[in-house]
């Protein structure tokens, strides 16, 4: 039986035999180089960034908001993110950035609290 941390707990992930540090390695410096492009207006850039954390966002929504309400908010947090991109101090921490940013707070949330439909799903 395979324990934690094995080559064939890494194989069956689909991870190959690279360490599971290494590949987030990669993804984060893959971050702050297209989040550095984006700055400077590359929209293809904050594209790659989009298709890398849009599921993130949707799932964290789902959790929140009524089923339907969610391709929106998916866009505007993506948009608000575009837009404050500025503020972001470590380019590396793109993810982060954006769950601490938008996740955390009740910003996402203030036009749906008082829908009908918010309210039968979470109240």
């Amino acid at each position: 039986m395979a324990r934690s941390g094995d080559r064939t707990d890494l194989l069956a992930a689909g991870l190959g035999t690279r360490p599971v540090r290494e590949q987030f390695a990669s993804e984060i410096s893959e971050d702050a180089t297209w989040v550095a492009a984006a700055r400077d207006g590359d929209r293809a850039a904050f594209g790659q960034l989009y298709e890398r954390y849009a599921r993130m966002v949707h799932g964290v929504l789902l959790a929140r908001v009524p089923v339907g309400e969610v391709d929106d908010l998916v866009q505007d947090v993506f948009m608000r993110a575009l837009r404050r991109l500025s503020t972001l101090r470590e380019t590396a921490s793109f993810g982060a950035w954006l769950a601490a940013t938008w996740f955390s707070t009740v910003d996402v949330l203030p036009r749906f609290a008082e829908s009908p439909t918010y309210t039968a799903v979470n109240g």
